[in-house]
């Protein structure tokens, strides 16, 4: 983590363009030095100066940890090897990394990701923390690691986070750097509390849990098994076919589809060939996602078909923050929806209740009025029906539900682990977090979704007849529940249909490059200002276009109405005029 910061500074350093007094403080503190008037502080905090000189705070954080472990009675790894730290951390670490030094950072994001995500807020965080420890273990004084290291940054960092202040407050002189600099904080912020979740999740996890691998490790490990080109494992004979018959009526070239948990893209692939405009899919896994991706471009579908990886209750944010692959405008997730078609195929059973809530209320207002989200689970009563098979070496699928005993309501979000198997003999681990069936319809009724059909999927005659060694062990019995939901047609847009300007209906599928076409002719406005609520700072979206025109300039239009005439507004010597769709640039005339 330390070594994290000081990387981060660097990358702020190099968006300044050169050396500032205050980065070199923080630099050189970093390592562990200090000029003689930073000793005389240090001394009047407690702390043997002797003892933090020439130490790097990641050598000293790594002593303080080590320390506190020792104090807890900690042994070995502590935390089972299991545990997928790194997982917990990765978001918050990446988002740093991305907003510092990434390809679209800036001297904005970089600084007041340091200034508002780290130094303005660790004093009280550390003090929260040291006073957990403290209740725990007792106190930790200044002859202690852990008193030192907490206590430098609780006292130092007050001091870094008033001059890193000093740095951001003419970045807020202007529309452009406020902007950049709330965007930054509000996904810095979120990156953080993802953070502090995952942790506490983890830390309250029981041993069993503690001992399995994350949904994103287990697929990561195994996903080259999981790819295929024709049905293989159980769900593909009597789940997926009739996820597909219920797509088959939203399914047009023109018809966007998202795929949510899309795993190694074998429904995408599916649904491409049905005839699928495009498919967006997204993963929690990376090894799923790379799969899936190089499948595609295998099959000649790379051109119909975008992967991405992140989690699925971020789904917003993840096409947000990808909107250029995806083919949207930036922000249209927020507005409007984008897609005709949602699915979402055995991606519940690895997610709570809580957060498979969260998903399907995003994947509503990603929705055009009158789109449908078709999602499969397990059925729940697998934990119980099929806990028997898990003994035979027969079997195609079975759950370990030992510890469900007769109970039903009580065990929900409780994480059951199973084994399915394909037609070639090869075993693939899977998981699911118990719901009911209630769970399901509550939560489609909640989110304002219309249920259109539930399906109750499982072994049928034809199954039988075509592999009777195979499906055997679980003819009879439930296997998937299969839900087919609707975006209510009258559902009301963020803003009255009256007022839908021709950018509104246009933008959920209008391609970057054609926006581009559209506000090139701006570019002779060069000492203007073009306004418009509805798209913030183009400019700043356009590298292409900044590099020819000022860095002052922010080009933004607004088409209105959508019944009538498209108008330019813009400004000059407090004069406003408009021109006519005549005026207007030739595709815009088209459109």
């Amino acid at each position: 983590a330390t070594c994290g910061f000081r990387k981060n500074v660097v990358s702020l350093k190099q968006h300044l363009g050169g050396s500032d007094p205050t980065i070199e403080e923080n630099l050189a503190e970093e390592l562990g030095i200090y000029d003689e008037s930073k000793l005389n502080d240090i001394k009047s905090l407690g702390i043997e100066p002797g003892s933090i000189d020439r130490v790097p705070h990641s050598e000293l954080f790594e002593r303080t940890v080590a320390e506190l472990r020792e104090k807890c009675g900690l042994k070995g790894d502590g935390i089972k090897s299991e545990t997928n730290s790194a997982m917990i951390a990765d978001e918050l670490v990446s988002t740093f990394t991305d907003l510092c030094g990434g390809e679209e950072s800036s001297p904005e994001s970089a600084l007041s990701c340091l200034y508002f995500g780290s130094e303005l807020i660790a004093p009280a965080l550390y003090k929260t923390i040291l006073r957990a420890i403290e209740g725990n273990i007792g106190n930790l004084d200044q002859c202690t690691y852990g008193g030192i290291f907490f206590r430098l940054h609780m006292e130092l960092d007050v001091e870094h986070a008033n001059k890193f202040r000093e740095m951001v407050l003419p970045m807020c002189e202007t529309i452009e750097g406020r902007i950049k600099i709330a965007a930054s904080i509000g996904r810095l912020m979120e990156a953080r509390l993802s953070f502090m979740c995952k942790a506490a999740l983890e830390l309250t996890k029981d041993d069993d849990e503690r001992d399995s691998m994350s949904s994103s490790k287990l697929y990561n490990k195994q996903s080259s098994n999981w790819v295929r080109t024709k049905p293989s494992c159980l769900s593909d004979f009597t789940g997926r076919p009739h996820v597909f018959r219920m797509c088959k009526r939203h399914i047009s070239d023109t018809a966007w589809v998202l795929d949510v948990g899309c795993g190694e893209g074998f429904p995408a692939r599916e649904l491409t060939k049905m005839g699928v405009g495009k498919i967006v899919g997204i993963d929690v896994s990376e090894g799923m996602v790379s799969s899936a991706q190089d499948t595609a471009k295998k099959m000649g579908f790379d051109s119909k078909q975008t992967f991405l990886c992140g989690n699925a209750s971020n789904v917003k944010k993840i096409i947000d923050q990808n909107y250029f692959k995806v083919g949207v405008l930036p922000g249209s997730v927020y507005e409007k929806g984008i897609f005709d078609l949602a699915t979402a195929i055995f991606l519940f059973n690895y997610l709570s209740t809580q957060d498979t809530g969260r998903v399907i209320e995003e994947v509503f207002s990603l929705l055009r009025p009158g789109g449908s989200f078709i999602f499969s689970v397990p059925h729940p009563l697998m934990a119980y029906l099929h806990d028997k098979n898990k003994n035979s070496s027969n079997s195609s699928f079975s759950f370990n539900a030992e510890s469900f005993g007769n109970h039903y309501f009580s065990r929900r979000d409780n994480q059951l682990r199973g084994v399915i198997k394909t037609t070639e003999g090869t075993k693939l681990n899977v998981r699911m977090v118990f719901k009911t069936i209630s769970d399901y319809v509550n939560m489609i009724k909640e989110s304002g979704f219309e249920l259109i059909e539930m399906h109750e999927a499982h072994v049928e005659e034809h199954h039988m007849e075509r592999n009777p060694d195979f499906f055997s062990s679980v003819n009879d019995m439930p296997l998937h529940l299969i839900f087919e939901v609707r975006k209510p047609l009258n559902e009301i847009s963020p803003q009255d249909s009256d007022s839908n300007s021709l950018y509104d209906l246009l933008k959920g599928k209008l391609p970057f490059f054609i926006f581009y076409e559209l506000i090139r002719p701006i570019k002779r406005f060069k000492s203007r200002t073009v306004r418009n609520d509805a798209l913030v700072n183009v400019l700043n979206l356009l590298p292409e276009l900044r590099k020819e025109d000022q860095t002052d300039v922010m080009p933004i239009f607004e088409l209105i109405p959508a019944s009538g005439k498209a108008i330019w507004h813009y400004e000059r010597d407090d004069i406003e005029r408009g021109f006519s769709l005549d005026e207007a640039p030739p595709l815009l005339q088209y459109a």
